[in-house]
């Protein structure tokens, strides 16, 4: 069996309520970073995950976890590398709960970074994958600009909207970011 991948830490840049600049954290998760005021439940995710493949990252500013993402990598099962990258939940504080921003973004970014470093991509050219709720739709397309596939059915009586990055422009999505807030800092 392959090695899991190693999971870096970064620093980087996010703004306060005056758009004053300050170091934040993308960094592992752990099972108390999963307690609190969620919508989602992420107790549930991390006490059944596989972590041979997925990962939760949170990002932090001061003592305070702003926001988390769950995904996982997919592996290729004839040469034991990954073959892409889905982001399976992110959550961030609520706006009016917020210390600092972006939350969302930098995530994605973590999750883009980590699909160019493990994953060739597939046939098609797909390096990240996503499905997203009715109300997060508007985001993925504008903010983030994820290529929109559709409707998927998902759970019985829901359907949840599909999104694609390839590599290419989950290349120009990190650059975006970096080029608006500043390169992140790799820690370890």
């Amino acid at each position: 069996m392959e090695p899991e991948p190693q999971i870096p830490r970064y620093r980087v840049k996010v703004q306060d309520q005056n758009e004053l600049s300050h170091d934040a954290y993308l960094e592992p998760a752990d099972k108390d970073d999963m307690i609190g005021d969620w919508k989602c439940n992420w107790l549930s995710f991390w006490d059944k995950a596989d972590f041979y493949c997925e990962a939760f990252i949170k990002l932090s500013f001061g003592s305070r976890v702003l926001g988390l993402i769950r995904f996982a990598l997919y592996p290729v099962y004839t040469d034991h590398d990954f073959e892409y990258l889905e982001i399976l939940h992110l959550e961030a504080v609520p706006r009016n709960q917020r210390t600092a921003n972006p939350i969302g973004v930098w995530l994605i970014w973590y999750a883009c970074h980590i699909g160019m470093m493990c994953c060739p991509g597939e046939e098609d050219g797909t390096l990240i994958r996503l499905d997203s709720t009715e109300g997060a739709i508007e985001y993925y397309e504008n903010k983030v600009s994820m290529y929109p596939l559709g409707w998927v059915a998902s759970a019985p009586g829901e359907d949840l909207y599909a999104f694609r990055f390839t590599t290419q422009e989950a290349e120009r999505f990190c650059r975006r970011q970096g080029d608006a807030y500043g390169k992140p800092v790799k820690l370890s």
